[in-house]
């Protein structure tokens, strides 16, 4: 005996008799045969649209795993306060200069791997120094990845 598994196949649903299959194609072969209930295997799944709740697990999973490769590339980042003497009036040059410095410079200087950044009179960038995460991994994301995996398959 030999199971197959078909790709595509019309079933005709009776009540009282068994259903019967036609049109069974296996890879590149159809039967020219109809089969009946007694001699097949068949299942359905209980939700017809299996696709989109998959789907939809994936995105949640996604964004969730998202957030955790961030908050773990952001809990190894630099940490430090800005001091300054004082904030330039606002509508003035001096205060489009500052803005430009703390909401682009900054990030550009935090996001790269090496850089320098020039500070004015009056400014200065205190590091706060870096935690030591020898005993840390990844392996909280890699979980999710694998529950996304046994979830799916489950």
């Amino acid at each position: 005996m030999e199971l197959l598994i078909a790709d595509s196949f019309n079933r005709t649903p009776y009540a009282l008799y068994d259903d019967v299959f036609t049109g069974v194609t296996v890879g590149d072969f159809t039967f020219n045969r109809s089969f009946v209930q007694s001699e097949v295997l068949y299942w359905q799944l209980s939700n017809e649209d299996m696709r989109r709740v998959i789907n939809g697990l994936y995105q949640s999973y996604s964004k969730l795993i998202s957030y955790s490769m961030k908050y773990f590339q952001r809990s190894r980042g630099i940490k430090g306060k800005f001091k300054y003497e004082t904030i330039p009036v606002a509508g003035t040059e001096e205060r489009k200069a500052f803005d430009n410095l703390v909401n682009e410079k900054f990030k550009t200087w935090l996001e790269a791997d090496n850089g320098v950044i020039p500070l004015g009179r009056g400014q200065d960038f205190l590091d706060l120094g870096s935690k030591n995460y020898s005993n840390e991994g990844t392996r909280d994301i890699r979980a999710m990845i694998d529950d996304v995996c046994d979830f799916t398959a489950k």
